[in-house]
C-alpha cells in the first residue's frame, strides 16, 4: 500500500521524502525519497503497487535518460 507524504504540485529537492510504502502483510514499511530535484506531479491511481511499479514523477530541470522519453 502506498501514502503520499508530499502534496502534488509541490517543489521537492533530492532527498525529499514523498511516499511511504506499507506492507500489508507483515506491517513494514518503507519511504520513498525523491531521487531528483523538481516538481512533483504524478502519484499512483491505485493505493497498491508491485514491486518495480511507477509511484510517482517529478519533473526536474536536466532530463535524466536519453532517446525518445515520450514516446511510446
Amino acid at each position: 500500500m502506498i501514502v503520499s507524504l508530499a502534496e502534488l504540485g509541490s517543489v521537492v529537492q533530492a532527498g525529499d521524502a514523498i511516499a511511504e510504502v506499507i506492507d500489508p502483510v507483515s506491517g513494514s514499511s518503507t519511504i520513498l525519497r525523491a531521487g531528483t530535484a523538481g516538481v512533483f506531479y504524478v502519484f499512483a491511481r491505485h493505493p497498491y503497487v508491485t514491486c518495480g511499479g511507477t509511484v510517482a514523477k517529478i519533473a526536474g530541470a536536466s532530463p535524466l535518460g536519453k532517446g525518445n522519453l515520450l514516446g511510446a
